[in-house]
């Protein structure tokens, strides 16, 4: 699980499912996990298309990349909020599923539904991803979403830790989640300007799957996104002085450790989540632990979290510790084999829909630049050894972890 991914869901319902991925190419990465057309018009959004024809279904996954200042931090997450809720009628109309997230990259605007309604359904990809129009009354209801979440997070030992980890692993990038002081400077007009600023064409990234024509495509995107001469660089304004976090309420000592991975997008880092998860069922009952890969704009991290009651903190402690020397001492061919079975087996089940697939190819297209990386991940767990893995552990316990402990 990979931690501030604010999704904001606004139709669960799912589209039809398309067909299966044809069984006699179900583990061919190029197949499954790769678009086959990729389109860049000059000064346009980019496009990458996987065409499945006779597919019932299609899924479209936008995808705009932007950067926040600390004072603006917290205005994508609205913006999301805002575009959900504008489109939230019109997909449960044809029961088309959309959503609109925050990423660590940028934002995510993805819309699935029957083919046969692709004109709506890239009606509502341009409504949800063009300019919010100024509603004041949108723009409160959406600050209040996202500023509940802040406030949540900064009430629980787990929040507290995280955005402390979080600074620690990108200590010049203010956190998506925005702050409580920054969420409560914000006006009405800001999610325009900002949107201004931020949502040019060059920016932009389509992914489809689906029976689709290229050319379909083109039109869908065309116009879309504001002027270029309109991109700015991220506004630098004060912040208000003081602190508006809450103490969090604890009742037993808490403790985290990030391991920084070395290589972000490496294979070998889910790998890492399955063999630290099968550790953990030996953990002991009066503790709680939990494992985490986080993907961040420029970092990845192992984050490992543990809580226990007074008289277990020291053995939970060293637990948390272990997690990771001891995958490195214990660790057989044969743990390993299932561990990536378990990568290889969770890529392609999430890939079984035209919506996973565009998400997968997506969302690996924007965290590493090629367009064929989902496909290269697939690909490279066939050739994952011991001796690799071992290498690539070896790399990480050579750096020291960030640490951060809440006690009561």
């Amino acid at each position: 699980m990979i931690p501030l991914l604010l999704a904001v869901v606004v139709q669960v319902a799912p589209a039809a499912p398309g067909p299966q991925v044809d069984p006699s190419r179900s583990t061919d990465p190029e197949y499954v996990l790769s678009p086959d057309t990729a389109l860049s018009p000059p000064g346009g959004v980019r496009i990458l298309l996987q065409r499945t024809p006779g597919d019932p279904a299609v899924a479209l996954h936008f995808m705009v990349e932007l950067e926040e200042s600390a004072s603006e931090a917290g205005l994508a997450s609205i913006l999301a909020e805002m575009a959900a809720t504008r489109t939230a009628g019109g997909a449960r109309r044809i029961g088309a599923r959309i959503e609109a997230r925050r990423t660590p990259f940028g934002i995510t605007y993805s819309v699935a539904g029957a083919a046969e309604e692709l004109d709506y359904l890239a009606w509502l990809l341009r409504q949800a991803a063009g300019s919010p129009p100024r509603d004041d009354g949108a723009f409160e209801r959406a600050r209040a979403r996202v500023r509940s979440r802040v406030a949540a997070s900064r009430e629980t030992p787990a929040g507290v830790m995280d955005r402390r980890i979080r600074q620690a692993l990108l200590p010049d990038s203010p956190n998506p989640n925005g702050t409580l002081m920054a969420l409560d400077a914000m006006h009405a007009g800001m999610p325009v300007e900002f949107w201004n600023r931020s949502h040019q064409a060059d920016r932009m990234t389509l992914v489809a799957v689906g029976d689709v024509a290229p050319v379909t495509l083109l039109a869908l995107t065309r116009d879309l996104g504001a002027p270029t001469e309109m991109a700015a660089e991220p506004l630098t304004l004060p912040l208000p002085s003081g602190s508006a976090d809450p103490r969090p309420q604890i009742l037993r000592s808490w403790y985290e450790q990030a391991h920084r991975l070395p290589v972000p997008g490496d294979v070998r880092n889910g790998v890492l989540v399955a063999l630290a998860e099968r550790a953990l069922r030996q953990v002991p009952a009066d503790q709680e632990t939990t494992v985490e890969l986080w993907e961040l704009q420029d970092a990845a991290a192992l984050v490992v979290r543990g809580a226990a009651l007074q008289s277990s903190r020291s053995a939970m402690e060293a637990s948390v510790q272990d997690l990771v020397p001891s995958i490195r001492r214990t660790l057989t061919p044969v743990e390993l084999t299932e561990a990536v079975a378990f990568v290889r087996d969770e890529m392609l089940f999430q890939a079984r829909t035209p919506w996973g697939r565009a998400e997968l190819m997506g969302s690996r297209t924007l965290a590493y630049g090629a367009p064929s990386e989902a496909a290269r991940q697939l690909d490279d767990l066939e050739g994952l050894d011991v001796s690799a893995m071992l290498s690539y552990l070896d790399e990480i316990l050579a750096q020291s972890p960030i640490v951060e402990r809440v006690r009561p």
